[in-house]
């Protein structure tokens, strides 16, 4: 049965609650289809009838609920799907819309977040604890990233007093403090790469632009630039600098020996760039603090796509952080942290933008990552790196 396979979080409750009325249904929309018209007169094709049963099973119940019956409403489809003894919202409309208190559906919303259950699943912006917990505490942190392992590595920034700068990890639940991979003076974002070296980027001084380190702690600078304020990886290994302006993306093998065209320009004419991150299909997301945007940009070039600004609430972004499953979490320089949710039929734009955590609950974020489970993670201007729980997370 088609419906039953593709609910892999249904249990036995689907197969007496669910699956047994659904079966009726598919034989009469298989009839319907075998007659070619409904009593309307509306012409039934088959991609009408996959696309029925795929929104009533456990994945999208969003449509065609002209064809449920009591049986399999959306309150019970909801209640299969998100587990025994999870509550749904009133009026779902979603088969993820459950109450927060349910371990099955809290697990549910982390796959979701981590893109595990694919691009119909939808992440809420209430899915974080909205009172920061302190994890540890540097100098002067600007940008942060969170590797597989959930390490830390964060660029500590020298703010001209003190010489306890540079690149530093912490791995939370572990003794001491941070951990100092390598000084430098004038950091401004660090980003993991997939074999655990760590690229950081250097706003000035005379090592100003990128660098990296690796796992054994040795640094490479591998390409000069000047006012470079962020850094990210892409799946595809390579390496997104923002820098006066300016978006480049350079092939992973980069170094100071390379040719010019191994770092390609393809973006500029931005004001005050302070945050980017890659989607998953790697496109680049740019918060723009000068202009109060949050920017799309195509992975080789083109036109940038606006997915938020100021006419929506944005208000001087700092920084940003795409989840898995392609939703967009930035911060702003007061220290509000805010969700947009990108919905997989129109990417052009955030269809929704809330508030996860408002000001003054932190101190001036100027460092925002994603932790692998699920957990968000931010550099406070007054040196705590905090952490907003996943409500699902130990």
């Amino acid at each position: 049965c088609p419906v039953i396979l593709m609910c892999s979080m249904c249990s036995e409750r689907w197969l007496s609650r669910v699956a047994l009325p659904l079966s009726f249904l598919l034989v009469a929309i298989m009839h319907v289809h075998a007659n070619g018209a409904t009593s309307d007169g509306v012409n039934v094709t088959q991609h009408e009838f996959s696309e029925t049963v795929e929104q009533i099973s456990c994945g999208n119940i969003e449509l065609h609920s002209q064809h449920m019956n009591a049986a399999h409403s959306p309150v019970n489809l909801v209640q299969t799907c998100c587990g025994e003894g999870a509550k749904p919202r009133a009026n779902p409309t979603r088969w993820d819309d459950c109450e927060q208190d349910a371990s099955q559906s809290q697990n549910s919303q982390l796959q979701c977040l981590l893109g595990n259950l694919g691009t119909s699943c939808r992440t809420t912006y209430d899915l974080w604890e909205s009172s920061p917990s302190e994890i540890v505490t540097v100098h002067n942190p600007r940008g942060l990233d969170v590797g597989s392992d959930g390490t830390i590595v964060i660029a500590d920034r020298d703010d001209r007093s003190t010489t306890s700068h540079g690149v530093k990890s912490f791995l939370p639940g572990s003794n001491g403090g941070a951990e100092t991979l390598f000084s430098h003076g004038y950091l401004y974002d660090v980003a993991y790469e997939e074999d655990g070296s760590v690229v950081f980027v250097a706003w000035g001084g005379n090592d100003k632009g990128l660098h990296r380190v690796s796992p054994g702690g040795s640094s490479t600078k591998l390409r000069e630039f000047t006012n470079a304020l962020g850094v990210a990886v892409a799946p595809n290994k390579r390496i997104v600098v923002v820098a006066s302006g300016k978006v480049y993306s350079c092939a992973h093998t980069v170094s100071l020996s390379s040719s010019d065209d191994i770092c390609i320009e393809i973006a500029n004419g931005l004001i005050s760039v302070y945050g980017v991150d890659v989607a998953p299909n790697g496109d680049i997301i740019i918060a723009e603090r000068g202009e109060n945007r949050i920017l799309r940009i195509p992975p080789n070039g083109g036109n940038a796509v606006v997915l938020a600004s100021g006419s929506q609430g944005v208000d001087s972004p700092s920084d940003i952080a795409v989840t898995p499953n392609g939703n967009v979490i930035f911060s702003e320089s007061g220290g509000t942290i805010k969700f947009c949710q990108i919905e997989a039929s129109d990417p052009s734009s955030c269809a929704s933008i809330n508030t996860i955590v408002a000001s003054p609950v932190l101190e001036n974020v100027f460092g925002l990552a994603m932790a692998p489970n699920g957990d968000i993670v931010v550099a406070e201007n007054d040196g705590k790196i905090s952490r907003l729980a996943f409500r699902g997370s130990t």
